[in-house]
């Protein structure tokens, strides 16, 4: 036959709680990024200050789902939600977050 060998993996139950937790992590900062992208683009009574705070806080929470994330968030997710609020806002000066501030 062609084609790859079959390999049979046996995994023990810690293994695949530990795989089983990453897919739920990274499921859930998917959400998060959704969530966000989807808010700022539709909110209609959203503020632009808020849109940068609410990156901001999507930051801090996939970044505590596991730093690779967050790190990964900073690189490719980040610039993508910030072209969104350009695209939004385009006539705003760039909002320069300071940390821990809150946007009731």
């Amino acid at each position: 036959m062609f084609g790859f060998p079959k390999v049979s993996v046996i995994m023990s139950g810690e293994d695949f709680l530990s795989i089983f937790e990453q897919r739920r992590r990274l499921r859930r900062a998917k959400v998060i990024v959704d969530l966000t992208s989807e808010m700022i683009r539709n909110e209609q009574s959203l503020t632009y200050r808020e849109a940068v705070n609410l990156i901001d806080c999507a930051r801090r929470a996939v970044g505590e789902l596991s730093p690779a994330y967050g790190s990964r968030f900073a690189h490719r997710v980040a610039p993508v939600l910030e072209r969104v609020i350009r695209e939004r806002w385009p006539m705003e000066e760039p909002f320069v977050n300071r940390a821990f501030e809150l946007v009731n």
